[in-house]
């Protein structure tokens, strides 16, 4: 029974490790009293005075985007921390201001990669510990209340599909 479980336990964690990928797409975003359309795919950006192309690189907490309008002016934002500087006029006649197009771009800017990541990770060890281990767990957990006692087979049974569940989550948090 228990090497169907584990088998069962391994084949969806390869399963989820296939779905996930994040499929980009085209949307529309209002900022400023503005409607934008994004493509991610392309890299750029328009509203009803243009067509921008833009960079991102970088993270949340220290990134920079990079504008470039349709007579070729280039249009620099970075932000490090608290610190925020712009290279280029962000009012440039008959198109949309620098400042407006950079902020209707927020959701385009990845995300700090060790946000999850340890959290992730310790969650993914417990529930290893707990998958592959659960006397060691029970014996931690409940083991030191009793004297010469042993836990019972549907205990360490449910510890461990309870440690299949936390380590697939914390596997999902981790990615």
């Amino acid at each position: 029974m228990k090497k169907i479980l584990s088998t069962v336990v391994i084949v969806l964690l390869l399963l989820s490790l296939c779905a996930c990928t994040k499929i980009k797409v085209p949307y529309t975003v209002e900022y400023a009293n503005r409607t934008f359309n994004v493509n991610p795919l392309t890299c750029t950006i328009s509203d009803d005075l243009g067509f921008y192309r833009y960079e991102i690189t970088g993270t949340v907490s220290d990134h920079s985007i990079t504008l470039i309008y349709p007579d070729g002016t280039v249009y620099h934002y970075a932000e490090s921390g608290e610190l925020r500087w712009k290279e280029g006029s962000s009012y440039i006649q008959d198109y949309t201001p620098g400042s407006f197009i950079c902020g209707a771009l927020e959701k385009e800017i990845p995300a700090d990669p060790f946000d999850d990541t340890i959290l992730g990770f310790v969650i993914m060890v417990l529930g290893a510990l707990c998958f592959f281990a659960p006397k060691v767990v029970w014996y931690v957990g409940l083991g030191g209340f009793f004297r010469k006692t042993e836990p019972s087979k549907i205990t360490l049974l449910l510890c461990s599909i309870y440690g299949g569940f936390v380590l697939i989550a914390g596997i999902l948090i981790f990615i």
